[in-house]
């Protein structure tokens, strides 16, 4: 199952990240101008998520062809999308 995650704040990486280590493939996106922090990370090589403890025992890793920057591709390409907005 493809799953599109949109938005790039701490609800969305934590997402990513949960789903991610449970196994499902992945995608996360974000619009302009909120897409900046997926373009440094991106140049960075990974996402490291750390402190979910209760859940893993080791930091989640999430590599950065996991994350892509035009949205309409992740959305078109999604069986299931989560969109993640500020409180």
């Amino acid at each position: 199952m493809k799953i599109g995650i949109l938005g790039s704040g701490h609800g969305g990486f934590a997402m990513a990240s949960d789903l991610f280590n449970s196994g499902y493939d992945v995608k996360l996106s974000s619009i302009y101008p909120y897409n900046s922090k997926l373009k440094y990370y991106k140049s960075v090589g990974k996402i490291i998520i750390e402190g979910m403890f209760e859940k893993y025992s080791n930091p989640v890793v999430i590599k950065t062809e996991y994350i892509d920057e035009n949205i309409t591709k992740v959305i078109s390409n999604s069986d299931i999308i989560f969109i993640n907005t500020p409180a």
